[in-house]
């Protein structure tokens, strides 16, 4: 809940103006987990993990009540300066309502990593989302997508022993994964549904009215965003870890992304829905510790 009290900018603050509003939401978060840890042999470890969870967002109303001028605007919508209360409105109290989205996000997974002599360690995941958001009214649509991960970390000063005193820990690692997404609740299927406007005056009096939310084309083979990153890079420690550097060379490639483009008005909508674009970070990750040397006195 909230309230908005503005003083006004005429003489002796006259005018001003005042709301008040409330927005109902609710959320929960189910998620169960099987874990098990299995020495294979006396080379191999392996840990596993399967889980699956489900995320609801319960949209509630939001509801705002506010005071209104003799043209039905809101500044300087006070009969009285300072005296803030919806009774002390010029005319009469306007009032914007409008139900706020709801979604459901299901995901089944599995994930673990498999060590070989606390040396190289495989580590490997894979998701599949089922996402409300990308399902039409009438049940179609590809709400569900997967996504993979690969990674691979070699501390190869477990492997090499004879390594000089001051290398205290080397580790080597490689990764691949793709992340998956959605959209905005009721973006795909916005098209065809009314809202209430505040009144429309005229000369003669005024009138309530409603008309399309969104005059958007839905997209029916509306697909997930997707991004693919790739990343190599090290851990280095030395000198009894008083010096670490860590650096990384990392290459992101987003693609899919969900957006509305504009269309000739002669086709009865203002916009699409469509899936575009391909966007490219890379770069190089440098992180350099130190720890002084501290000696007793």
């Amino acid at each position: 809940k909230g309230e908005r009290r503005r003083l006004g900018s005429l003489p002796q603050f006259a005018g001003g103006q005042f709301y008040q509003s409330s927005d109902d939401n609710s959320q929960y978060r189910v998620q169960a987990l099987l874990s098990a840890n299995k020495e294979l042999n006396q080379d191999f470890f392996l840990s596993l993990t399967v889980g699956g969870e489900t995320n609801k967002l319960n949209g509630g109303r939001f509801y705002r009540a506010f005071t209104r001028n003799a043209g039905g605007g809101e500044d300087n919508s006070l009969k009285a300066p300072g005296i803030f209360s919806l009774a002390n409105s010029i005319n009469t109290v306007g009032i914007d309502t409008r139900l706020n989205p709801s979604r459901l996000k299901n995901a089944v997974y599995i994930f673990g990593d498999l060590t070989f002599r606390d040396m190289l360690t495989l580590n490997f995941s894979y998701r599949t989302d089922y996402s409300s958001t990308l399902a039409y009214a009438d049940g179609t649509g590809d709400w569900s997508y997967s996504y993979p991960a690969v990674g691979l970390a070699w501390t190869f000063t477990e492997t090499f022993k004879n390594l000089p005193a001051w290398m205290t820990n080397g580790k080597l690692r490689g990764n691949f994964g793709i992340t998956g997404g959605d959209t905005n609740p009721w973006i795909i299927n916005e098209t065809g549904s009314y809202t209430t406007r505040p009144e429309y005056f005229f000369p003669g009096g005024s009138i309530n009215y409603a008309n399309f939310r969104d005059n958007t084309l839905p997209n029916k083979g509306l697909k997930n965003r997707q991004a693919e990153e790739w990343e190599i890079g090290a851990d280095l420690r030395f000198f009894e870890n008083r010096i670490g550097l860590d650096v990384a060379y990392y290459n992101k490639i987003s693609s899919n992304e969900i957006f509305s483009l504009p269309v000739s008005s002669e086709s009865g909508v203002s916009s699409r829905i469509v899936n575009g674009g391909k966007i490219q970070n890379k770069g190089i990750e440098l992180i350099l510790r130190a720890t002084p040397e501290s000696s007793e006195s």
